[in-house]
Parts: structure tokens; C-alpha cells; sequence
């Protein structure tokens, strides 16, 4: 059965209107018809099997029928926030793609000293939406059952405050101390994981030295030099492999 997310929480028995955008992708992408069974994730994180009561020309109803699980983005996996920062829209759209796949729980975007592009305060908000859309269509095509939130913050210290408490792990290509297996093998399995990775040309000293004072530690990922749409995904994976639900 095809899975979708729905801004609402669902309820046994009750019934489901859809439009815009979800009911065109459904409609007319997919060629759902009536008595049609889905899946249907709501915003606590639970699944639901429903069925197509009625297609109209704008949109359909759907009548929920059980309860049947919980969503797997909720089952004890660290909650992982990749703060970002700001790289060329392509890449940072990519990201957001590849990151959402992975299981992120957010993404906070912001602009390093070294990032390339500076947005407008009046294009600020157009973006967010923007971002906020890539991820719910790669979560739509992951089949996850939540939606990461992208934000964006107007320094370093102001995206350290909004991932939280947390294991803070910076990536830093010029680390020679702290290698990343020794260091996750020091660590207990948290609750909650932050991911700092650099944007073309990658952090500054002044940017490490203060994430520093802030409770990150700084990380190699190894002896390559990777690109900025690379690192925070590949940290991504290996965490999933330590922590969460790969292998």
C-alpha cells in the first residue's frame, strides 16, 4: 500500500478530506480510485490504514480504519540535527534530500563567515518554504513518517541554542586529535546528536573556537577532503550505523 503524510492526527472511524497538492500526487500521479487502500502517517508519528470513499474533481475522502503501528522515526533512534552551514542553493537542496532520507530530524542552515551566499532578509522567508517543501517530497519518496524541520539562524550560536542539548560533533578537516571511531566508541548512545558541517571552504578558526567553547567537539571524518554536500551526509550514515536504524 502507497504511505502519505498528513498534517492532522487521525482518528478510527473518522474521515479525511484531501486537496491540493497531496490529492493531485495521488489522483493524478498514482491513478488511485475509490476503495483504494493507504497508508496514512499523521503528526504524532502514528499509521493508519484508510480507504477512498469518493474522488471528486478537487478533491477526496478518506475513511480511516485502524491504528497499526507506531512511526519508525520515533523508535529510540537518536533524534540527529545537522546545523548547516549556508552552501549554493543546489547543493544545500541536495542536503536537504539526501539528509531527509537518512532519517534527520531537522536541519538548521546558517551563514558561515566563508559561506558564498548571503540571503535577503526579504527572500528569507520564500526560501524557508522552499527548503521546508524538499523535504517533505523526499520524505513523501522515503516513506518516512515524519517530516524534518528546516530553520535557518542568524549565527553559529544561535543555531547551537536551537539543536538544544545535545552531543555536539563538529566536523573539522583539520583535526588531528579526535578520530571519529575512538570518539563515538566513548560515547553512550544519546538521545539527541547535532552534526556541525562546514560550507564551501569549511569552518573558520574563529568558528571552531567558539563552537568549542559551546560544547562541540571537533571531528575528522579522515584523510580526504570532502565537499560540504558530502560531509554532513556521510556523518549522517555512520551515525545511523552507530546509533540508529541502518544495518
Amino acid at each position: 500500500m502507497r504511505r502519505f503524510l498528513v498534517a492532522t492526527e487521525l482518528v478510527p472511524g473518522e474521515s479525511l478530506t484531501i486537496d491540493g497538492e497531496l490529492y493531485r500526487h495521488m489522483v493524478r500521479v498514482l491513478r488511485l480510485h475509490p476503495e483504494d487502500l493507504v497508508i496514512l502517517c499523521d503528526v504524532v508519528g502514528a499509521e493508519f490504514t484508510a480507504v477512498i470513499r469518493r474522488i471528486d474533481s478537487r478533491s477526496l475522502i478518506l475513511d480511516i480504519l485502524d491504528r497499526h503501528s507506531i512511526s519508525i522515526d520515533r523508535q529510540g533512534i537518536p533524534a540527529m540535527t545537522l546545523v548547516q552551514g549556508l552552501p549554493r542553493s543546489d547543493k544545500f537542496d541536495l542536503i536537504i534530500q539526501k539528509a531527509t532520507e537518512l532519517g534527520v530530524h531537522s536541519i538548521i542552515a546558517f551563514p558561515s563567515s566563508r559561506s558564498v551566499v548571503k540571503i535577503p532578509k526579504a527572500q528569507l522567508a520564500t526560501k524557508i518554504t522552499r527548503w521546508n517543501k524538499i523535504a517533505s517530497e523526499a520524505s513523501r519518496q522515503s516513506e518516512r513518517t515524519t517530516v524534518p524541520a528546516v530553520t535557518y539562524a542568524e549565527t553559529l550560536e544561535a543555531a547551537l541554542q536551537g539543536a538544544g542539548q545535545s552531543v555536539k560533533l563538529l566536523l573539522f578537516e583539520r583535526e588531528q586529535t579526535n578520530r571519529l571511531r575512538e570518539t563515538l566508541a566513548g560515547i553512550d548512545r544519546p538521545d539527541k546528536v547535532t552534526i556541525l558541517a562546514g560550507p564551501e571552504g569549511g569552518f573558520s578558526e574563529t568558528e571552531v573556537s567558539s563552537a568549542r567553547s559551546n560544547g562541540c567537539v571537533t571531528v575528522s571524518l579522515g584523510p580526504r577532503i570532502l565537499r560540504t554536500e558530502t560531509a554532513g551526509i556521510a556523518m549522517l550514515a555512520i551515525l545511523q550505523y552507530q546509533w540508529g536504524d541502518i544495518g
